[in-house]
């Protein structure tokens, strides 16, 4: 029997010679005998499929979404001054506005404990909120040529309602229109100037004593009678230099002796032979 084994693996081992050296796929299972020797099926599909699918989908979703949007800004009114305010008095007080900005004239914010009583978010004169106080009357004075001293009328350019200077001073007087029952909230001064020749400062304007204004070559128009453009010299001098309901005295200084050099002639868009323009703007305790 044994020898009769032996053969069987001798012929199986000349089989498998022969299949392999000729290239054939061989399946080389070994099955195995009714002896229980395993004939190893070696048929190692190890199609090890290693499709182990490692879709660990990290789809974690970290929405932690870091929304750690940490409010940190209050709320303007609750008596803390946050980062983003200039103040917080919990309200309106005479430094800080509602909106937790500082008050100032000229915000747009009208702030009645800084004793504001309009606020058009400007601080331009003649729109009817002078300083951020209510304009309730408005004082137009025209001062005529009639009504001024000095300066010559006669001479260089020959015209109407003009005056040259010769190095003397021209002086106008006039009356304030309004009583002292309202305050002072703005003046303008206007002059309508014909020439100015001499370089650097030649005219300086003086209400009361008081220099407002200056003016030169370099402020135009031109220097000759033929050009017959008006500059308008346009001034606000200091309130509080200014005599309500009372005389005042407007003066411009010449300062050469020089004639023809510097002249004045009517204001622009006023009526002819006006020498200066006085407006007065006029506030109350209280906007009406």
């Amino acid at each position: 029997m044994k020898f009769v084994k032996i053969m069987n693996v001798s012929f199986l081992t000349v089989v498998l010679f022969i299949a392999l050296s000729s290239g054939a796929c061989v399946d080389t299972t070994i099955v195995p005998n009714s002896d229980g020797d395993s004939d190893s099926d070696s048929d190692s599909d190890s199609d090890s499929d290693s499709d182990t699918d490692t879709d660990t989908d990290s789809d974690t979703d970290s929405d932690t979404d870091s929304d750690t949007d940490s409010d940190t800004d209050g709320v303007c009114g609750d008596g803390t001054q946050d980062s983003d305010e200039d103040c917080d008095d919990m309200g309106e007080s005479a430094t800080c506005d509602t909106d937790c900005t500082f008050a100032e004239c000229g915000d747009g914010l009208t702030n009645v404990t800084a004793l504001e009583e309009c606020d058009d978010a400007n601080t331009d004169h003649g729109d009817g909120c002078e300083d951020c106080y209510c304009v309730v009357a408005q004082s137009i004075v025209d001062v005529p040529f009639t009504s001024t001293t000095g300066w010559l009328a006669t001479g260089c350019c020959n015209e109407a309602n003009y005056r040259h200077g010769d190095g003397t001073t021209l002086v106008a007087t006039f009356t304030d229109t309004l009583p002292t029952i309202t305050a002072l909230s703005a003046l303008n001064i206007q002059i309508g100037i014909r020439h100015a020749c001499t370089s650097g400062t030649s005219m300086t304007f003086q209400l009361n004593g008081v220099t407002f204004g200056t003016w030169g070559s370099a402020d135009g128009p031109h220097c000759a009678c033929s050009n017959l453009t008006v500059a308008t010299a346009s001034f606000y001098p200091d309130e509080s230099g200014y005599n309500l309901g009372a005389s005042n005295t407007i003066s411009i200084l010449h300062s050469t002796s020089t004639q023809c050099m510097e002249a004045i002639t009517t204001v622009p868009a006023t009526t002819a032979g006006t020498a200066f323009r006085v407006t007065a703007d006029y506030t109350s305790d209280q906007c009406i």
